[in-house]
């Protein structure tokens, strides 16, 4: 959202450098966004682009090959682009610009960067082809709504009927009645705190585990809901009391609900179809299940950094939304989901199909 009115200075870099400042933002900070900012004023210039206002997606993704020489690689480069697309993003949630065209060109750009000790990382363009290419019918709503939401395998293992709430045609033939929790709250998941392994929970024995310390409504996009509709028109028969969103397809367990160790195993399956997956090289160089939680929390933080949400920094929305313990989280993000939640979650949540 917006606050107060939209600044419209006669120098971005120059009002958004004081911002830094008036934020307590370290020295050093400043003076490589300042050299960043100069670099790019460079490059508008090579481009005939005169205000910042007339910068494309199109256009930004020019500036990567205007930084790209034998001195930079792209993770160098990738810094540049989280720098420019700071303060854009900046202007973009005062109402001062309509758009981040650089965090919009970066999500595109397939980054070529070795992450030999670290944790794998798919470029957007990346997963988006991934996730289109996918065909089999439950790997698709899986994994969207891991992306989508950034929630543990476990507490969509634990997910029945009664948790989604879908404003759909068929919704009635779909899904039962809500459970109260979120009967109000059209398009939206919940996450029961009150699950622990071995409870029996709307009639069923549960072997994982929702590890919140508070429940949790969660916002549904366009593109979850589409994935999920059509997951719930081709889901079989369940023989599982609960009613649970995912069911088994085949073996002896066939139309019962899936455990952590299954849930795994789909996204396993998933992963080393891309070639994200590799036996013997550690979770942390594989695409696994704990890794969309970290796909969802790079980008999603990237996008609401400079948000305001109920006045508090922005990273409690996105923790909030993950499940992250710590009584200033949930109550920030509790206490905000009539006002700012919602619609700060689909003005930021990432597109996987457009």
């Amino acid at each position: 959202m917006s606050v107060g009115e939209a600044p419209n200075p006669d120098d971005y870099y120059e009002y958004y450098i004081d911002y830094l400042r008036a934020a307590g933002k370290s020295e050093r900070t400043i003076q490589r966004f300042i050299s960043i900012g100069d670099k790019f004023q460079e490059f508008l210039s090579e481009v005939g682009i005169y205000d910042e206002l007339n910068v494309t997606p199109r256009i930004a993704m020019k500036f990567k090959d205007f930084l790209d020489t034998p001195e930079r690689n792209d993770k160098t480069i990738k810094a540049y682009y989280e720098n420019i697309g700071k303060m854009y993003e900046y202007y973009n949630n005062r109402g001062t610009f309509e758009a981040n065209p650089i965090w919009l060109a970066a999500d595109e750009i397939e980054w070529n960067i070795s992450n030999d000790t670290s944790r794998v990382e798919i470029s957007m363009a990346e997963m988006k082809n991934a996730v289109q290419d996918t065909g089999h019918y439950l790997r698709l709503p899986l994994i969207t709504l891991l992306l989508k939401t950034g929630i543990r395998i476990g507490e969509a293992t634990n997910l029945d009927l009664r948790d989604i709430h879908i404003n759909h045609e068929f919704s009635d033939r779909l899904l039962p009645t809500p459970r109260p929790e979120i009967k109000k709250d059209p398009d939206t998941i919940y996450i029961d705190a009150n699950v622990g392994m071995g409870d029996v929970v709307n009639g069923r024995e549960r072997v994982e585990s929702n590890k919140r310390k508070q429940s949790t409504k969660i916002p549904i996009d366009d593109e979850l809901k589409s994935v999920l509709v059509q997951w719930l028109i081709a889901r079989p028969p369940t023989i599982c009391p609960a009613d649970p969103l995912f069911v088994r397809l085949n073996g002896s367990h066939a139309g019962d609900r899936h455990d952590g160790d299954s849930m795994k195993h789909q996204v396993k399956r998933w992963s080393k179809n891309q070639g994200w997956y590799e036996k013997g090289v550690g979770e942390r160089n594989n695409v696994t299940a704990h890794y969309f939680r970290h796909f969802f929390t790079t980008h999603m933080r990237r996008r609401v950094d400079s948000e305001e949400i109920g006045g508090n920094d922005a990273k409690y929305f996105v923790k909030g939304i993950r499940g992250d313990s710590g009584d200033d989280v949930i109550d920030t993000y509790t206490q905000n989901w009539g006002n700012y939640v919602r619609e700060a979650y689909e003005r930021n949540i990432f597109k996987l199909f457009q």
